[in-house]
């Protein structure tokens, strides 16, 4: 996290890091029903999980295994059709 936050701060501004909508786990403000779509792998993985948990009832929350942060391997064809279903199930709820 120390070194995302040194990337960002250099792309966007320092100031941005403080801005609530960069730092959901802080926000005490209800948000919107989200879906969270992680690897097993991430690095943000616990991140994810802790934003998971505060937010249970307004999330719906898919862990693929082996997949690391932004899905860096191919996809093979189960793994796509479980989030492609996964999405079309949150949309139409």
């Amino acid at each position: 996290i120390p070194k995302l936050k040194d990337y960002f701060s250099r792309v966007a501004g320092k100031d941005e890091l403080r801005d609530k909508l960069m730092r959901p786990l802080e926000r005490e403000e209800k948000i919107p029903n989200t879906l969270l779509i992680v690897g097993s792998v991430d690095c943000l993985k616990d991140e994810v999980d802790d934003y998971y948990k505060k937010n249970e009832d307004r999330c719906n929350y898919l862990e693929l295994p082996f997949l690391s942060h932004g899905f860096l391997k191919r996809l093979d064809k189960e793994e796509e059709k479980i989030i492609k279903d996964t999405i079309l199930k949150f949309i139409e709820e």
